[in-house]
């Protein structure tokens, strides 16, 4: 390992490296960690962002990040839930989504929540209440004010609009 690649207590970078890395770049370091007395390797993610500030994120926690972000789009996962399963406190866990998807936690479901259920309306016959409950909403008519926001049109007629394109063809 270089220099510019060592890690000190497994997390930090030494001054060098940093003020060899342009604004806004983002690195992989592979560190070995038999010198602390553990085994195996870590691999650790650190980016300088366009106000000068050193982040650094290991590859553990993007791994259970992702396993949040799967676990929230489908079940009706609470922000506290999905925090704990990154060992982040809840306002860490806001801050760091953010900064990742550019979105609050609420926002980035609730898009990726109605991209899904345009999804499966386009590709099967389902009822709006289950179409719903598959997009984790208790409630059908909070379900279909929310569609209807995103989209303009309420699902029951984007489902008719598209049976009756179908039925042209």
């Amino acid at each position: 390992m270089n220099s510019c690649t060592s890690v000190e207590t497994l997390c930090r970078v030494d001054e060098e490296c940093m003020e060899e890395m342009p604004r806004s770049v983002e690195k992989s370091v592979s560190v070995d960690l038999s010198s602390e007395g553990l085994s195996g390797e870590m691999v650790i993610r650190f980016s300088i962002d366009m106000n000068g500030k050193f982040k650094v994120y290991d590859q553990r926690e993007e791994e259970r990040f992702h396993q949040a972000l799967n676990y929230g789009i489908r079940h009706n996962a609470q922000i506290n839930e999905l925090a704990d399963m990154c060992c982040l406190s809840p306002s860490t866990f806001k801050r760091r989504f953010r900064e990742r998807m550019g979105l609050s936690p609420h926002l980035w479901f609730v898009q990726h929540r109605m991209k899904l259920a345009h999804d499966i309306l386009l590709k099967a016959d389902i009822s709006t209440t289950e179409l719903a409950r598959l997009c984790c909403y208790n409630n059908t008519s909070y379900f279909i004010t929310v569609f209807k926001g995103y989209y303009g049109i309420s699902p029951g007629r984007l489902k008719k609009s598209l049976q009756q394109e179908q039925a042209r063809d």
